[in-house]
């Protein structure tokens, strides 16, 4: 009704000013080691665990896993997962980029993971992490003709410049780089002619990170490395 008055809006306390008042009243604010890394684990449960690379069989080793699929799942494969399932019933399919652009930053968190990087700071860190990721892929590599398979990195730098990039800082493709949700994974007829079925896409993202699980149980030298890189990677993580 016009000339109605508005009740006032609620005053929402900043986090910092109860935290003050804590602190006022002798408690302690939350430390460095009440953060969270992962859903429901904190700095401090990834500090209070000893961790030895030979002994993946371990219970410290079986929490550290945990705290890693529940990072990399909670925080990015989920919501995915949620996008994903309520475009289901939809006519018109809508969160293409959005689910390619969480993806895509799984790629290169997964590859930083596998090669323990403290950090992707540097000239074409990203590129290089991503490249690498996508060449080691088998989805990506199947869908590559014979007589592709011998330029397979300058197609996974287009995929790299003309998504990843394009999703994360302009929040679009470039040229005829197209995001699909039919399909195969991949559909490569030239390096500027490229389309992504942003379903598939996701689901071979998936089995790849629990190919990364069942890589890292396992006892072999590949395993081991793995895990000191995990540690690396990990531990940065908590001193960030």
């Amino acid at each position: 009704m016009a000339g109605e008055s508005k009740s006032p809006m609620p005053v929402v306390t900043p986090d910092w000013t109860r935290l003050a008042a804590d602190a006022v009243r002798g408690q302690q604010p939350p430390s460095d080691r009440d953060l969270e890394i992962a859903p429901c684990w904190t700095v401090g449960d990834w500090k209070n665990l000893k961790l030895d690379p030979k002994k993946p069989n371990s219970e410290d080793w079986k929490t550290a896993l945990k705290i890693f699929e529940a990072r990399i799942r909670g925080r990015f494969l989920d919501p995915a997962d949620v996008l994903i399932a309520h475009e289901i019933s939809q006519y018109r399919k809508t969160f293409g980029f959005a689910i390619l652009a969480i993806d895509f930053l799984v790629i290169e968190t997964l590859q930083g993971f596998r090669e323990g990087r403290k950090d992707h700071k540097g000239k074409k860190v990203s590129e290089c992490l991503v490249v690498e990721f996508l060449n080691c892929w088998e989805a990506f590599k199947v869908c590559l003709s014979d007589k592709d398979k011998d330029k397979a990195k300058d197609y996974a730098k287009k995929v790299y410049g003309g998504y990843r990039c394009g999703l994360h800082h302009t929040g679009s493709t470039d040229g005829e780089l197209r995001i699909l949700a039919i399909g195969p994974t991949f559909e490569i007829k030239r390096e500027t002619d490229i389309a992504i079925n942003r379903t598939r896409f996701h689901e071979e993202l998936k089995h790849e990170f629990n190919r990364d699980i069942d890589t890292l149980r396992s006892s072999g030298e590949m395993g081991k490395k793995r895990r000191d890189n995990l540690i690396k990677k990990m531990n940065a993580i908590c001193e960030s």
